[in-house]
């Protein structure tokens, strides 16, 4: 991936489902944010980057509104303009997260399309480490509020990851075969997402130094995870057979 470039996970579904089914695609521009003007939509989005990447790098409690003021270059009352309050704020950087990186409607998209189960598991896949691009303020940030951990992350994470976890169930009960109540297939969720996500929490350059460059190739590190994962979701009912047998035989 080009170093600056970027593309939000929701449109690589997009354009994945409009390739594979000749949709006619939307032209979608992936150039850098411009700069914001003093007012409106502008300034409420230049806020919530500015202050998700120094949440990122200090942490909520840490940040100030002045903080976030002055580094976005606006007037000291613009927090509570926009947001309220810095909680507010704080609250509406979650929000932007959790649509960057899991898109309900787009989630929903994919589960109604008339998409091989192979290729709706590897826009997932391709989807996620498109995002190892330089704007992962957003995954930072997550995780390092996910540790710290308050009640109005709760809120959020309840509010929005039950229904998207609803609609994965699904997707992943398509992809599997199996029934969206087997209890296998959480198991299967976190065993592709996660190989998926960690790339997007380790520092690259250690990594990179250690097992190469083309480790951190969105397209290879896609091509073999989707491979791996593919290969193992085939034979999951194989195994549990062959486990069920041998726990019997004991």
């Amino acid at each position: 991936m080009v170093q600056g470039f970027f593309i939000p996970w929701y449109d690589f579904i997009k354009i994945g489902i409009s390739n594979t089914m000749d949709i006619p695609k939307q032209k979608t521009s992936y150039a850098h944010p411009r700069s914001p003007r003093a007012d409106g939509d502008d300034t409420r989005s230049h806020l919530i980057e500015v202050a998700g990447r120094l949440f990122a790098t200090h942490g909520f409690e840490s940040v100030t509104s002045k903080m976030i003021c002055e580094t976005a270059q606006v007037n000291i009352a613009a927090v509570n303009y926009h947001f309220g309050s810095r909680e507010g704020l704080y609250r509406a950087t979650l929000l932007d997260v959790h649509q960057h990186l899991a898109n309900l409607d787009v989630l929903n998209q994919l589960a109604q399309a008339p998409l091989p189960a192979q290729r709706k598991l590897e826009l997932i896949i391709r989807a996620i480490l498109a995002q190892l691009g330089d704007q992962n303020w957003r995954i930072r940030f997550y995780t390092r509020e996910a540790i710290a951990f308050n009640d109005i992350f709760l809120e959020i994470f309840m509010q929005q990851t039950v229904p998207k976890s609803r609609v994965l169930r699904q997707i992943f009960s398509q992809i599997s075969g199996l029934k969206e109540d087997d209890p296998k297939l959480p198991h299967i969720v976190l065993s592709v997402l996660a190989p998926c996500i960690l790339p997007l929490l380790v520092n690259r350059k250690a990594i990179t130094a250690v097992w190469g460059e083309k480790t951190f190739q969105p397209d290879i590190l896609a091509q073999h995870i989707s491979q791996f994962a593919w290969t193992g979701i085939q034979n999951i009912n194989t195994l549990a057979t062959v486990t069920s047998k041998e726990t019997a035989n004991q």
